[in-house]
């Protein structure tokens, strides 16, 4: 170690001892010098005791070693038991478990002792050692990241924006969209801000789509709200902007599948967005379980075969039974197959003729007639009903059914089929009916020729029959099926009448399929996503298919979600996991990986820096030298700075209650004077049921598409078809189809219909929608029409709407004005008993004016089906019938619902009838009568099991069923009969029971009264506008109210918030509800007004508060500017724009106030006073910038003081200061972002 001069003693002697001594004995001082000399050389006492702090640094030993060896070996040697051993009491004593081994400069790690200490047990204290033991780097695995723990997947939802119209400054720029990432972008509208990860650009459903990949996302964007944000070009800061692409349909939800959908098919969008492209890309596929007749048409044959046309295959059907009774067209007919013209060319005389009948020798000199050949086509008739040979599979809709008839009789264009639409009056019987060809039809029909049959007394035609013409077929021939000729019918005396011709032999028919679910939508496809459909936008899936499938859109409006996924493998059974173990796979185990063996640095590791409680394993690390490069140019950039959000309140409030303000208020119904009409005509009509549609023929029946009709079943009702009112989905001029709520296999009957509607005229303009409820009090003589809700179904004007009649097969005409006399009708029913002889007596208890309206005597049919109902509530069997009888199903294939009889009377039977058979019990399944062919052969609705031999058969009531009441009996088959006297009913149903069974009759009685008002059509309207009295309210329209009910109609009007349709002064207003109230009620109304209690308070006239509102009714309440009247010292007044339903806590701040504090709260912050931190706002009323920390609360909160720091204005790039006041718009309390400013 180097000698200083200011730092020797020997040359001090000289200077310290006596004068004398310096005079007289220079030698012994010579002697001191020399002696303080040697003490003074390196290694002795003084030159220690001078140097010993020098000893401490251990860059000074160090130098004075180096020193020590540019002297020789035997300086150092002199000098190694002296201070030079200081250095190793260091080593020994600081660094005494890193081995003497070591690569790097043990000085070094002596230096850096205290930072490796501090260090220790973490993984840079690892890597630090090894790089000094054996310069070479470590990787760590913990075994923990690779234990399977149950709920441990990470689920991630990526979110992201879709932009356009990207602009630079207000300049449209494309390209500098993906100047957007890894920066933070804001909502213009909603102040939503969020992070984009990256920028894609791709094309999606043919549309170029621009992708912002968003984190961090605080608020939510706006529907087509413009972002922003700043990025820097070559020193220059740009505004960089974008439209959110909105109203894009990405996804469809289908709730209903419906069924008779079509594949491929576009389906219609209700919005005001335009571009999108939706279709039907998957249906479900099925079988063909029925095929059920709508209309007969004409001249087909049982087993003609069902052609069934559409996708799907292996599906076969046959005729079944065809009406055969020679009504419409003769059920035979003679046809002559040869055709002359095919002889134009044969010789006179020649015994071969082509297609002659071949046993002729000469026919050109025989009889013409001799020589033809014929066949006979009989036994034909309309199609009745079908029957499903092989169901077939995947059958998709549309399906086209249609009947093959014989080739050559439906290629002669025979006239088979005419319908009496309207028989008009004066004709007689036999006038006769030509047929006129239509222009443009394909065929040159001639030779049909048709006579009236039968009229009645005011001539009126009740039946046409075709009728034969010499040289001609009845019916004629050559005409063309699809364009049939007119019909006229002539006569001298008669007019009116309408007479349509509606098939032609062989052809005319319409079928329908009943099927499983066949059309059920799967699968819908967008192929466009349009753009703009942000208007709650509707796929009409009700114009399709049987219209009853219902989807739901996804529209893109502001920030899209991706479908979810795990970003890893986390808690996935198939995963790279293990169970947990105690040695290896544990949360306190860490391998060490590096290419050395752990036995050389096992001892090391854990002697120095082992975390107390872990287990340690090595790794050999295997390294490729010639893959392995190092960066010696590593730097760090903390450039970007990393915000996280925290929540502000401004500090220095007073605390406040807001109370509500109510008044007291009643409400009274807006009533309404009001006339209604309703239609009491009925007709009869024939259905058939199929699956979930009911179709029905009854002829000019009136009714259209969206009309309601009402059924009243007397022929062919079942437990699946009953009495009701329906929609109706199709309608023509004779046919209408209704949706069934239930599913029926297959049944038909008769059934009578009636219009449901009352349809009611207000004497003044209203304002009702279809939906609304309206309560009606009638003044009428219609039982069935009670004063009661009623919800309106369509609306016509502005004064007239519809509604439901309750029971409209009792619909009775208006009472005429007054004095007049006039009969009115309604119904009754009666629970009583069939005696065992199937008869029963019904005798009414009639009141003042009451009558059964009928003449004495025996009912007629029209009357009984229109006017009287028998349902049985006793189930019963009839039988064994007809003594030693016995039946047995067919066992042909493809007939196993065919039943044959011995000593049977099939023919006693009614279509319709319930039958159990002694081997087939009821229920499994039930079988009714389809069609009798004859006394001992029968077919019946269900396939008839095997077991069915010589079985003996029951007829069969159970409960509910409904009377066939003019059929016949079982007994003997004889006609049932209904007989009316002045004071009861008779029943006979020409049956025998095993005893009484109970049924009930519902019947029809008369009513005679005489007016004594003409206002008996009239109808008080109670709508659900209500109209409020409350002094001095303070609403205006459109506000909404809220009222608690105290009394009265609390029933229709309850607690809540109403809107304001209407101000009509100071005091009155009206409400709408869901219902409409019937009577007065009384309420309290909570007013817009409310008083706030704050002691000495800073409020006055016209100021303006903030209100912070932190209990109480939170959520009609909003945070914001409120202006103040002063009631009092104590008390001042602010107008909410929502009434306020209970007291409320609330902040307050006066705009005559500056306020200095602003308090954050976040989790582990990890600020210190006096930090300067980065603060972004979320109000746009409280500036941005840079400010000091000023009290650090805890590890969760801090402040800043707001108005005692200057601050970076970022718009104009200047150092601004500022206080803080009430401004428009501003935030007092809400989320900021922040980062440390450095």
């Amino acid at each position: 170690m180097s000698d200083f001069a200011n730092n020797i003693t020997s040359a001090l002697i000289n200077t310290q001892v006596p004068e004398f001594v310096r005079n007289e004995h220079q030698t012994f001082v010579q002697f001191l010098e020399y002696y303080y000399k040697f003490l003074e050389q390196d290694g002795e006492q003084i030159y220690v005791t001078k140097n010993f702090l020098n000893f401490l640094d251990v860059d000074k030993i160090t130098e004075d070693i180096q020193e020590d060896h540019l002297k020789g070996d035997e300086y150092v040697l002199r000098e190694t038991d002296d201070y030079h051993a200081f250095l190793q009491k260091l080593y020994d004593n600081y660094i005494t478990y890193i081995p003497d081994t070591v690569i790097a400069d043990r000085t070094l790690l002596l230096k850096h002792a205290k930072e490796f200490y501090r260090s220790r047990g973490s993984e840079k204290s690892i890597r630090y050692l090894m790089r000094a033991l054996y310069n070479k780097e470590v990787d760590f695995y913990y075994p923990k990241t690779d234990i399977l723990r149950a709920s441990d997947g990470k689920w991630f939802v990526e979110r992201s924006l879709k932009v356009t119209n990207v602009m630079v400054d207000g300049h449209a720029n494309n390209v500098a969209v993906n100047q957007f990432a890894d920066h933070l972008i804001k909502g213009l509208s909603s102040n939503a801000t969020a992070t984009v990860e990256r920028v894609d650009t791709y094309y999606d459903k043919g549309q170029l789509v621009t992708e912002l990949k968003i984190s961090g996302i605080y608020r939510e964007f706006q529907n087509a709200e413009k972002i922003f944000t700043y990025y820097t070009e070559e020193g220059v800061d740009r505004y960089l902007t974008a439209d959110l692409f909105s109203g894009v349909i990405t996804a469809v939800t289908i709730n209903a599948g419906g069924t008779g959908y079509t594949e491929g098919s576009t389906i219609p969008i209700t919005s005001n967005g335009t571009g999108a492209k939706i279709v039907i890309s998957k249906v479900t596929k099925g079988i063909i379980q029925g095929v059920g007749v709508v209309y007969g048409g004409a001249g087909f044959k049982i087993d003609d075969s069902v052609v069934i046309s559409g996708s799907g295959s292996g599906a076969s059907a046959n005729v079944a039974n065809v009406n055969a009774n020679g009504f419409y067209h003769p059920n035979s007919y003679n046809v002559m197959w040869t055709t002359i013209s095919l002889e134009a060319n044969t010789a006179i005389g020649n015994t071969i003729y082509s297609n002659l009948v071949s046993s002729i020798t000469d026919p050109a000199n025989a009889w013409m007639t001799n020589s033809m050949s014929f066949f006979a086509y009989s036994n034909c008739g309309p199609a009745i009903s079908c029957l499903v040979i092989n169901t077939g599979n995947n059958y998709v809709p549309p399906l086209s059914l249609s009947i093959s008839a014989n080739s050559i009789i439906s290629r002669l264009g025979i006239l088979g089929r005419m319908e009496i639409v309207d028989g008009g009056s004066g004709y007689a019987a036999n006038d006769k009916i030509e047929f006129i060809n239509p222009i443009g039809a394909t065929g040159i029909g001639s030779g049909a020729y048709a006579n009236v049959s039968s009229v009645d007394a005011n001539g009126k035609i009740t039946e046409v029959h075709f009728i034969q013409q010499p040289g001609q077929i009845i019916g004629g021939s050559g005409y063309d099926w699809l364009n049939l000729p007119t019909a006229n019918v002539m006569s001298a005396t008669g007019n009116g009448a309408n007479i349509v011709v509606r098939a032609s032999i062989g052809h005319n028919e319409s079928l329908v399929a009943s099927n499983s679910t066949i059309g059920t939508i799967q699968q819908i496809s967008i192929i466009t996503g349009g753009a703009g459909y942000t208007d709650n936008p509707v796929l009409r899936l009700d114009l399709l298919g049987d219209g009853t499938a219902n989807a739901v859109p996804t529209v893109v409006t502001g920030a899209y979600s991706y479908p979810g996924r795990y970003i890893n493998d986390d808690g996935h059974i198939s995963a790279y996991n293990f169970l947990e173990d105690r040695d290896y796979y544990q949360n306190f185990s860490y391998v060490v990986k590096v290419d050395e063996t752990i036995n050389k640095y096992r001892k090391t590791i854990k002697d120095l820096i082992h975390p107390a409680g872990m287990k340690m394993f090595g790794e050999y690390l295997t390294v490729d030298d010639q893959n392995t490069y190092v960066n010696a140019n590593v730097s760090v950039d903390f450039s970007e700075a990393t915000f996280f959000d925290s929540y502000y309140q401004v500090q220095d409030y007073i605390t406040g209650t807001l109370s509500p303000t109510k008044i007291s208020a009643n409400l009274n119904p807006e009533i309404i004077n009001a006339n209604y009409t309703v239609d009491n005509a009925n007709q009869s009509g024939s259905f058939i049921a199929t699956g979930n549609n009911y179709v029905v023929y009854s002829p000019s029946h009136g009714f259209a598409k969206d009309d309601y009709v009402y059924f009243s079943i007397y022929q062919g009702a079942a437990s699946n078809l009953v009495n009701g009112t329906y929609l109706v989905t199709y309608a023509n001029a004779n046919y209408l189809i209704v949706k069934n709520p239930y599913t029926v296999v297959s049944n038909t009957g008769n059934l009578q219909l009636y219009n449901p509607k009352i349809q009611v005229t207000a004497d003044r303009t209203v304002a009702l929608d279809v939906g609304e409820n309206v309560h009606l009090t009638f003044t009428t003589t219609d039982p069935f029409l009670g004063n009661a809700l009623y919800s309106i179904y369509a609306t016509s004007g502005t004064r007239r709407f519809d509604v439901l009649h309750p029971q409209p097969n009792a619909i009775i005409e208006l009472v005429p004005p007054a004095g007049n006399t006039s009969i009115s009708y309604f119904y009754r029913t009666a629970a009583t008993s069939l005696q065992s002889n199937g008869t029963v007596i019904v005798t009414p208890t009639l009141g003042a004016g009451e009558s059964i309206p009928y003449s004495p005597g025996v009912l007629s049919d029209k009357s009984v089906n229109t006017d009287i109902t028998m349902i049985i509530t006793q189930s019963v069997n009839i039988g064994p019938l007809w003594s030693g009888a016995t039946v047995t199903r067919s066992f042909a294939v493809g007939e196993e619902n065919v039943l044959f009889g011995a000593g049977t009377y099939f023919n006693d039977f009614n279509v319709g009838d319930r039958i159990e058979m002694a081997d087939a019990p009821g229920g499994s399944p039930d079988f009714y009568v389809v069609d009798i062919s004859s006394n001992t052969i029968m077919l019946l609705s269900n396939a008839v099991p095997s077991a069915v031999t010589a079985s003996e058969i029951f007829k069969a009531y159970k409960v509910n069923d409904v009377v066939n009441l003019i059929g016949k009996g079982i007994d003997n088959g004889a006609k049932r009969t209904v007989t009316a006297t002045a004071a009861n009913l008779t029943f006979d149903l020409k049956e025998t029971f095993p005893g009484t069974v109970s049924a009930n009759i519902t019947y029809k009685l008369a009513s005679s009264i005489t007016t004594s008002n003409n206002n008996l059509s009239s109808v008080i309207v109670r709508t659900n506008n209500s109209i409020v009295t409350a002094t001095d309210h303070g609403f205006s329209t459109g506000d909404h109210a809220y009222l608690l009910i105290t009394g009265g109609d609390s029933a229709n009007v309850t607690n809540g918030y109403y809107s304001i349709t209407d101000v009509a002064d100071a005091n009155t207003f009206n409400i709408s509800s869901r219902y409409p109230i019937t009577t007065n009620a009384t309420a309290t109304l909570y007013t817009k007004n409310n008083d706030i209690v704050i002691v000495n308070h800073a409020a006055s006239n016209g100021n303006s508060v903030y209100l912070s509102f932190v209990s109480g009714d939170q959520s009609n309440t909003t945070n914001g500017i409120y202006s103040s009247l002063k009631i009092e010292s104590d008390k001042f007044r602010v107008k909410t724009d929502i009434p306020v339903t209970s007291n409320s806590g609330v902040l307050v701040y006066y705009s005559t106030n500056v306020y200095s504090n602003i308090f954050f709260t976040k989790t582990y912050h990890s600020l210190y006073a006096s930090d300067n931190v980065r603060v972004e706002f979320e109000s746009a009323s409280i500036s941005n910038g840079i400010f000091t920390v000023n009290t650090v609360y805890g590890a969760n909160s801090f402040n800043i003081a707001y108005n005692a720091n200057s601050y970076v204005n970022t718009t104009s790039n200047t150092l601004s200061f500022a206080g803080l006041s009430l401004g428009p718009d501003i935030v007092m309390q809400g989320t900021a972002l922040i980062s440390l400013y450095k």
